[in-house]
């Protein structure tokens, strides 16, 4: 039986907490989806890679989430192998967020992970989120037409 995986019901909340999605259980602790985010660091990929995060951040914390978010990316930004990076946050009453970053290779995505600076500003962010780092097929613009 294929289970369908729906973005909605997902709620990526701090490392201690479990988010499900149609039966299937996410964890950031336990690698339900086969990895961790750790074990991922360590892979040895190479090419572009994409992070994704998604956030459960609650309404009255929105604020200082994205101020936070928006300092961290201006550090990561500055690092070698920054292609670029999204926050988008999601419409209604929803309470998620997801950041999608590209970098170079993962190793420049590891060494600006384990920079003092970005460190420091991590600390002070409540949220954690489920993270998960791919590798990008070619993209898939518009058709276009004659």
């Amino acid at each position: 039986m294929r289970r369908k995986l729906l973005l909605a019901p997902l709620l990526a909340l701090t490392l201690s907490t479990v988010a499900r999605a149609e039966g299937l259980v996410l964890s950031e602790r336990d690698g339900s989806d086969g990895a961790t985010f750790i074990d991922q660091l360590k892979a040895e990929e190479t090419g572009p890679i994409v992070l994704i995060n998604l956030f459960d951040v609650a309404p009255e914390d929105a604020a200082d989430f994205h101020t936070r978010w928006t300092a961290a990316a201006d550090v990561l930004r500055r690092k070698p192998g920054f292609v670029n990076t999204t926050l988008h946050r999601a419409v209604g009453a929803s309470r998620l967020w997801l950041n999608r970053a590209e970098w170079r290779s993962l190793q420049d995505f590891r060494a600006a992970m384990r920079s003092d600076d970005f460190l420091a500003i991590a600390k002070t962010m409540k949220q954690q989120g489920f993270r998960r780092i791919y590798t990008a097929e070619p993209t898939q613009g518009p058709l276009s037409f004659p």
